[in-house]
Formats: C-alpha cells, structure tokens, sequence
C-alpha cells in the first residue's frame, strides 16, 4: 500500500512542506502562525491562477465568519516573512485589486523525503481553531468596562459642578 504524502512545495529560497506544517528558508525555519501557513499553502497549491477572497478565506478559516480584513492582515504578514517588497515588485504574492491574490513565484513540486511504501500510520495532526468565544467574550468585557468608566466620570462630574443660583439676583449700591 502506498502512503499518501503531502508535497513539498519549494520557490526562491523557501520551502514548504505541508505535511510538517512548516515553512524553511534555506535550513532556518520561518516562524509562521497557523492560519498564516494556511494562507501560504492556499496561494501555493493554486499558483499562478487567481484566488478570490471569499474562496481564500472558506479555505483559511472553514466554517467561520471572519472579515475581509484577517485576510488581507495575513497577507501582509505573510510577505513580510517572505521579504516580499511592495515598492520593488512583488516577486511572491500579486494583490489583484478587489478580487483576490495570486502567488506568482515558480514552484517545484517535491516528495518528501522518506516516502515509502508501507502501511498508513494514524498521524494526529493538531486542529488549532483560534477561539472565538474567549475573544468575544474579552471584548465584551473590555467595552463594558469602557462604558461604564465613562458613565461614572460624567456622574461624578455632574456631582461635583459648580452649582449656580436660580433665583434671580440684584446688585445693590
């Protein structure tokens, strides 16, 4: 039986192997998060085509609904670790304006090293989902504290104002 093995992806200096989740430049690892990898290993198994937006982000983040604006912040980061400069030319990663990105880089295609022929072991590969909830409930708690910081300051102000008379009043001489 043969195993199934996730490709090893390399272009410029970089290499990708998926089934190890990491990114190498030369033999230095490129520390990535999660979804940042998944952002790199979407552009690279579809190389040269475009990618729309919303197809990115159901491949990035399945199942969840997040905005726009991860996506474009996982680019960003991602060009970063790749040394991808704006000003020069993109030699990686193509922004199509208002559509989607293109990875643009040559890729060669690898198997990994040690395929063989054997039967499958159970590989458990760790799910990281960030958690939604905990955030959520953070922020939640961040804008209640906000708001009720500021209702005591306006309280405390309307206290503690200089008070006026409302009676009328006349100088005498």
């Amino acid at each position: 039986m043969v195993l199934e093995t996730k490709p090893v992806y390399e272009f410029g200096p970089f290499r990708l192997d998926t089934s190890q989740r990491m990114l190498w430049h030369g033999d230095q690892p490129v520390p990535l998060t999660p979804k940042i990898l998944e952002t790199l290993v979407v552009l690279v198994e579809s190389r040269g085509r475009l990618v729309e937006k919303a197809e990115m982000m159901d491949k990035v983040w399945p199942d969840t609904t997040v905005e726009e604006g991860n996506l474009t912040f996982n680019v960003s980061l991602l060009r970063k670790a790749l040394g991808d400069d704006l000003h020069n030319g993109n030699r990686y990663i193509e922004t199509v304006p208002r559509r989607g990105y293109r990875f643009l880089a040559p890729v060669t295609v690898r198997e990994p090293k040690g395929a063989t022929t054997a039967q499958p072991a159970a590989i458990v590969e760790p799910v990281v989902q960030p958690n939604q909830w905990r955030r959520t409930r953070l922020l939640a708690v961040l804008c209640f504290g906000l708001v009720a910081l500021f209702a005591a300051a306006g309280l405390l102000y309307w206290l503690l104002r200089p008070r006026r008379s409302r009676r009328p009043s006349a100088a005498i001489n």
